[in-house]
């Protein structure tokens, strides 16, 4: 949630609170999140204003947070996991770049690494999420698109949608091989949304590779 982390009950609608975060940072929301196979629950921040780089990584293990040593961004998005938790993929959205961080035994995050860059005509990186190949998959707003990244970060495929903002994008039905991607309106001028009249839902596509399912966060 904003200010904190919360445990939601969809049987009954309740949240328990968790843990606040960034007390001192007030401007500051939380966005993104992911949980590893060990059960870690990473999650990042950003400035709300959209215009200072406060925003940082944190993990939970189940007890305590920590921030992760990581030079804070305006927006962070993600993170997202290789299959066996060993690198660690960071969005600075307004940097267009995606970042790679070894992660260590212990759950420090080594010196990140180029990944990806993302060109000015194509937007800016969002929410992404890793398939069962280990590919990164990332939405692009204002880019119109998804797209999927090799581990070696080669653009392997591209998926268009009916809106130009794509935040997020997740794996689910039954065999895991259907991508959702979330959209949203926010910045349309009234001329955009008469063009793209369908911003702001959510959409569906079928695939040939899986997603993974995620793990339980430890408690």
């Amino acid at each position: 949630m904003k200010t904190g982390l919360s445990c939601f009950d969809p049987a009954t609608g309740a949240f328990t609170r968790i843990a606040d975060v960034e007390p001192d940072l007030p401007g500051n929301r939380l966005n993104d999140a992911t949980v590893g196979p060990d059960g870690i629950l990473w999650f990042g921040s950003m400035d709300d204003a959209e215009m200072a780089p406060t925003g940082r990584y944190y993990r939970y293990d189940g007890t305590h947070i920590r921030a992760c040593a990581f030079d804070p961004v305006t927006i962070t998005n993600g993170p997202a996991l290789s299959p066996d938790g060993r690198t660690f993929y960071a969005v600075d959205t307004l940097g267009r770049r995606i970042l790679a961080c070894p992660v260590a035994e212990d759950g420090a995050l080594g010196a990140p690494e180029p990944f990806v860059a993302i060109a000015e005509t194509d937007g800016y990186p969002d929410g992404p999420t890793v398939d069962a190949e280990g590919c990164v998959w990332i939405g692009l707003w204002a880019g119109w698109q998804a797209r999927r990244y090799s581990p070696g970060g080669e653009l392997l495929a591209s998926i268009k949608f009916p809106a130009a903002n794509i935040t997020k994008v997740a794996f689910g039905g039954p065999d895991l091989k259907t991508l959702y991607a979330t959209s949203a309106r926010k910045g349309l001028s009234l001329e955009d949304l008469a063009a793209q009249p369908l911003a702001g839902n959510l959409f569906a596509a079928t695939l040939d590779v899986a997603g993974r399912l995620a793990g339980r966060v430890r408690a």
